[in-house]
């Protein structure tokens, strides 16, 4: 795999800074839609939030995804700063959002999130 074939992201600080920018959406949407995998920890896939598939439906609609759960957000006292629950977002946009562990990994398809 060639490195311009994957995206992969991290970080709580996207929420702010990159969940609403438009350059960082179309590249993941790009990535996605060309095949080309990407990777996403901690609270990165809310950069998901606005990001579309080809037929303009939310890229994680009939995924099954899982991310940082609002358990999480509650015992680090980080929901009283988050725009919104990554956890309910994800589920807003018609996921299925998969319960695990506190190290919670999911690959489906192109999208790798952990």
């Amino acid at each position: 795999m060639e490195l311009k074939e994957c995206l992969s992201l991290c970080h709580l600080r996207v929420q702010w800074e990159l969940a609403s920018d438009s350059h960082t959406i179309k590249m993941i949407e790009d990535f996605y839609n060309a095949g080309k995998q990407i990777a996403m920890v901690c609270h990165a896939p809310a950069i998901l939030r606005d990001a579309k598939k080809l037929n303009g439906e939310s890229l994680v609609k009939g995924l099954t995804v899982t991310g940082f759960m609002n358990s999480e957000d509650d015992e680090l006292d980080l929901s009283r700063h988050l725009l919104f629950s990554l956890k309910d977002m994800l589920k807003d946009n018609g996921a299925s959002y998969l319960l695990l562990n506190k190290s919670n990994q999911i690959l489906f398809q192109l999208l790798a999130i952990g």
